[in-house]
């Protein structure tokens, strides 16, 4: 179902003006150009209507059906709707800023030798992660793969089963962040990961899912 034009029929009916603003001839724009009301309202249109057109996106992408019944409150689907589109569709690398923990991702694996690791050197880790999303009553998820940076080595220790267990920290002039691609398949993301190091430039300078919003053409 085309959801934008189920949006714009059962849009309510005291914002109807806002239509005329939104589609009225320039110098009629123009004259209300300075209200700040009215520029909130309007950006307000067109953030909504960009969520059911990536909403179609994904259907076609998933080939699922996404009931426009069940859109309900658009600020609880905003994110994870424009994270899948600019993931999935898009397949645009995200980044974002990280706090890491001894516990974060137990299945971390190093993208250099471990042979190599020394306390206070900054290294890379590459990783898989597994993402859930609940939009209008469908499940979806997505394989990411991951490039955590600015990781530097606090300690280097081997547990009670042999296994060599690395702490990490971070310092304060090169904060920790993680950079992802994601996919429909675990397959992929496996894929992927092997040759994160070879586009690690393409990780680094990711931009944000906010900047990646911003930038979203659908706005004027």
């Amino acid at each position: 179902m085309d959801l934008e034009c189920f949006y714009l029929e059962h849009i309510q009916e005291n914002d109807l003006w806002q239509l005329y603003y939104c589609f009225a001839p320039d110098d009629s724009a123009n004259l209300l150009s300075g209200s700040d009301d009215l520029q909130r309202m309007i950006q307000s249109f067109y953030s909504t209507l960009s969520i059911f057109e990536k909403l179609n996106y994904l259907e076609e992408e998933l080939r699922i059906t996404f009931k426009p019944a069940e859109v309900g409150n658009i600020d609880e689907i905003y994110q994870d709707v424009n994270e899948l589109f600019f993931l999935l569709v898009k397949k645009r690398t995200i980044r974002q800023n990280a706090k890491l923990t001894k516990d974060a991702h137990p299945e971390i694996t190093l993208a250099s030798d471990i042979s190599d690791l020394k306390v206070g050197a900054s290294i890379d880790l590459t990783f898989i992660n597994k993402m859930a999303y609940s939009i209008c009553n469908q499940h979806i998820f997505v394989y990411t793969a991951n490039l955590l940076s600015n990781a530097v080595v606090k300690s280097i220790s081997t547990d009670d089963n042999g296994k060599t267990v690395v702490l990490y920290e971070e310092i304060d002039s090169k904060p920790i962040f993680i950079s992802y691609t994601g996919f429909k398949t675990e397959e992929e993301a496996l894929t992927e990961e092997e040759s994160i190091m070879k586009n690690k430039d393409m990780y680094v300078k990711a931009p944000s899912l906010r900047t990646l919003i911003e930038q979203d053409p659908i706005f004027p």
